[in-house]
C-alpha cells in the first residue's frame, strides 16, 4: 500500500570527464541511434550517493575509474504530478 500511495521519481547522474590536455571524454552509446555520441550517464539506483552513482556509471559504459572533484549543478528538473 505505502509503494502505491508514495510519490516515485527517478534521479540521473552525468559525468564530464577531461584527460591532462582538456580533452572531454564523449561515449557513443549504442541505444540511441540520433544522438549516439554523448557523456557518460546513467540512473541512480534506491538510496546510491550520485558521487558513487558516477563512478558506477562510468566503470559500467568505459571500463575507467575516475575521482570525483565536484557535482558542476544540481537540478530538480521539471515538475511532475
Amino acid at each position: 500500500m505505502l509503494w502505491v500511495m508514495n510519490q516515485k521519481y527517478l534521479a540521473g547522474v552525468i559525468a564530464v570527464v577531461l584527460n591532462d590536455a582538456g580533452e572531454v571524454l564523449l561515449l557513443r552509446h549504442t541505444y540511441r541511434r540520433e544522438r549516439a555520441w554523448g557523456l557518460p550517464a546513467g540512473w541512480l539506483r534506491g538510496r546510491e550517493d550520485p558521487i558513487l552513482a558516477v563512478r558506477r556509471e562510468l566503470a559500467e559504459e568505459s571500463g575507467l575509474s575516475a575521482q570525483v572533484l565536484y557535482p558542476l549543478r544540481i537540478d530538480p528538473g521539471a515538475r511532475r504530478p
